[in-house]
């Protein structure tokens, strides 16, 4: 049997389906960044960071490993440090043969400086973009709500999840460490809580002894999916569109039926 090599393994054509935005930054450009910005680091080497993040080491938790995420946040508050991330991203996978990829974020996590959500958006979607022109790397967006957070924050990134749909964001997801903050405690009391696709992936952080399982969902994580896809049949949503501020109804049923803009008389 013949043995690949891995520059062969690189050249075949692949999917990613869930790839972190921001844990697939580079070292060097999380260096860059701090220092263009003034952000403190742990470390000012890429090999300290490496260090210092755990890079390439198991953690034996997932509530552990989350904490790198810490650093890589600090250099991702602005549109163009998204944008040149997300396109560096798309240089790297392409790289790896990677064909298509659906990239997950949160963008509430993106606004401690000035950005709006919008912005944030529509800064990882421009880069994206960027890098389709230039590596012919196909790519989407999947919004994220974090477990232990509020359910208000995750329902308004359901909601944005919506506003861009068909421009960019194929689906929701429920992120985090799922001990201690199932799916069934948030709970998103409102119509407009379903989006294309709802996913909750079931390998999330558990205690010591229960071995997590990626073939099967949790029984709280099947009623959230079941419930987001009845919503997604049934329910009217509103949103507002972030280029001419007009205010859309839209409702949701078996198909999409677009309403015309209470302002402008314009049809979605």
């Amino acid at each position: 049997m013949k043995t690949l090599t891995l520059e062969q393994i690189r050249k075949l054509p692949k999917t990613d389906l869930h790839v972190h935005l921001d844990g697939s930054l580079r070292l060097s450009t999380i260096l860059e960044l701090a220092r263009q910005d003034g952000i403190e680091l742990p470390a000012t080497s890429e090999e300290g960071l490496a260090a210092a993040m755990h890079v390439g080491e198991n953690t034996g938790s997932l509530t552990e490993y989350l904490k790198a995420f810490d650093v890589t946040l600090r250099v991702l508050q602005t549109e163009a440090a998204l944008t040149r991330v997300a396109y560096e991203l798309g240089e790297d996978a392409a790289a790896e043969g990677v064909r298509y990829m659906e990239v997950r974020y949160s963008p509430m996590l993106h606004t401690r400086g000035s950005l709006s959500l919008t912005k944030v958006v529509e800064a990882v979607i421009n880069g994206l973009r960027r890098a389709q022109d230039d590596f012919g790397i196909h790519s989407n967006v999947i919004i994220c709500g974090i477990r232990n957070i509020s359910p208000e924050s995750s329902l308004e990134m359901a909601e944005l999840a919506v506003a861009y749909k068909n421009r960019g964001v194929v689906g929701f997801d429920l992120a985090c460490a799922e001990y201690d903050h199932p799916a069934s405690t948030t709970r998103m009391r409102s119509s407009s809580s379903a989006t294309t696709t709802s996913t909750a992936p079931s390998t999330r952080a558990r205690p010591t002894g229960r071995s997590p399982s990626s073939r099967r969902f949790t029984s709280a994580a099947r009623t959230a999916s079941a419930t987001a896809a009845a919503s997604a049949r049934t329910a009217t949503c509103f949103t507002t569109s972030p280029t001419t501020g007009c205010r859309w109804s839209v409702a949701r049923r078996a198909t999409c039926r677009p309403a015309p803009c209470a302002t402008c008389a314009r049809t979605r």
